[in-house]
């Protein structure tokens, strides 16, 4: 708790207007960092919570910093368990401030207060839902390093279960190797109660094992009751914490699972390598002993910390489908349909299938032409004596024909011409002579399929 003469410094009375649309409702809480009050935001209606710093802290620069800094982080964090930051920056006064949005019910450690112990399930289902809000935190590099049952705040929601939010980002930083790390000897470093050993001798080189030894601790005391370290003095505390092994969650709750006890204590390891990978296998460790989301919301701070979506969320790669374009474009054509058929522009769709359905119609007659054409050469060289023969001298041939097969006539050898039989002299002559009416008919087809097939630049062969 800050000193009165602190709230009077920092808390402006009820009716006060900050900043041109904020008016100030009450006070909800004060605390080493400053003040946060109930107000409304006087152009939307909106109730809203504003935290204002301690005056006293905006003397060192790192304070200023890490406040600001915490609306930055809440703001940019994908978690419905961060509480909301919708505004930031400096009163009239010069004091920092951000806005955020105002939460209904009570934190962890008036529950604990109340309540004492909690059932294993719940306890368990509690420290998950702070896991997948500081694993937001720990995928972009932050660590929260402050992490107590009074910056877990459960919400109530109206038709809603009530859910856990982490506040007070205000001491985070990020983990060793960021570029943006405030490492001032005057800054405030975290709650002693919940801090790691590590932490409480350096606070430059905390990583996101602190926080889950942080957790560790908190879960024990949801479990047990009471916090896993006690002493009489903020000294002798530190030295417990940092020398001491830590003590089992069975031997205060002897139902709780073996197993949950041993993740407990791996959480609680005084050497950060000795703890969990990182929060999504401490997920995983405690998931089996919660509700019936639990291992969802393990699930989901593995699938956090990885940097990427939800496993029901993410988007399945669909093949690639086949196209008529990819089955019938040959290699060195453009890549249209007209390349297909034509070189010229068909214009529109409309035009194009009309003219493409035309070509292919002129085609086919053409090529029915040819086809037909040679038939007929190839008959008329196959059987000469139908094209050397006029009609006329064949009557026999428009007769119809019988209906019982002729009988066979005796071949008789045709006598030599000679100048005693004119007779057999002129069926000779008619047969060894074209008369013109054929040869003209001849000569009529072959400049016909001439003529086609030059329209088609081909050769006739």
């Amino acid at each position: 708790m800050i000193t009165s003469v602190v709230n009077m410094m920092v808390a402006p009375p009820p009716g006060t207007i900050l900043l041109g649309k904020y008016r100030v409702e009450q006070e909800l809480g004060c605390g080493g960092m400053g003040v946060v009050l109930e107000a409304t935001h006087l152009a939307l209606g909106q109730t809203v919570a504003i935290k204002l710093l301690n005056p006293s802290l905006t003397l060192s620069s790192d304070v200023v910093t890490r406040f600001l800094r915490e609306a930055r982080i809440a703001a940019t964090l994908p978690s419905e368990h961060v509480a909301r930051v919708s505004d930031v920056g400096q009163t009239e006064t010069g004091a920092p401030y951000l806005v955020m949005e105002r939460l209904y019910g009570h934190d962890l450690e008036a529950e604990l207060v109340r309540r004492g112990k909690l059932p294993v399930a719940e306890a368990v289902d509690l420290a998950l839902e702070a896991c997948e809000g500081i694993a937001a935190a720990h995928a972009q590099g932050l660590v929260h390093r402050d992490l107590k049952p009074a910056n877990l705040f459960l919400a109530e929601r109206p038709l809603r279960p009530r859910v856990l939010k982490v506040l007070d980002f205000g001491l985070s930083k990020e983990a060793p190797g960021q570029s943006a790390s405030i490492t001032g000897t005057d800054a405030v470093f975290g709650t002693p109660q919940y801090m790691s050993p590590e932490q409480i001798q350096s606070t430059k080189n905390v990583d996101a094992r602190s926080d889950q030894h942080a957790l560790g601790m908190i879960l024990f005391e949801m479990l047990a009751g009471a916090p896993p370290y006690q002493a009489e003095s903020i000294t002798q505390l530190i030295v417990v914490i940092a020398t001491q092994p830590p003590p089992r969650v069975r031997e205060k709750r002897p139902e709780a699972p073996a197993r949950l006890e041993e993740a407990i204590l791996r959480a609680l390891a005084k050497r950060p390598h000795e703890r969990f990978a990182d929060l999504g296998a401490f997920a995983e460790a405690i998931a089996p002993f919660g509700g019936p989301e639990a291992s969802a919301r393990a699930a989901r701070i593995v699938h956090t910390l990885a940097g990427t979506a939800s496993v029901e969320t993410a988007a399945p790669r669909l093949p690639r489908v086949p196209t008529d374009e990819a089955l019938t474009l040959p290699r060195g054509l453009a890549h249209t349909h007209a390349a297909l058929t034509s070189s010229v522009d068909l214009g529109s769709d409309g035009r194009g299938r009309k003219k493409r359905a035309a070509l292919f119609a002129v085609s086919g007659l053409v090529a029915t032409a040819l086809v037909v054409s040679l038939v007929v050469i190839t008959r008329s060289s196959a059987s000469p004596e139908a094209t050397t023969t006029p009609p006329e001298a064949t009557p026999a041939a428009r007769a119809p024909e019988p209906t019982t097969p002729p009988a066979p006539q005796p071949t008789i050898a045709a006598p030599l011409p000679s100048a005693a039989s004119p007779a057999t002299s002129t069926t000779a002559t008619a047969k060894t002579s074209k008369p013109a009416s054929t040869t003209t008919k001849t000569s009529k087809q072959t400049q016909t399929i001439k003529q086609t097939v030059g329209i088609f630049g081909g050769k006739r062969k």
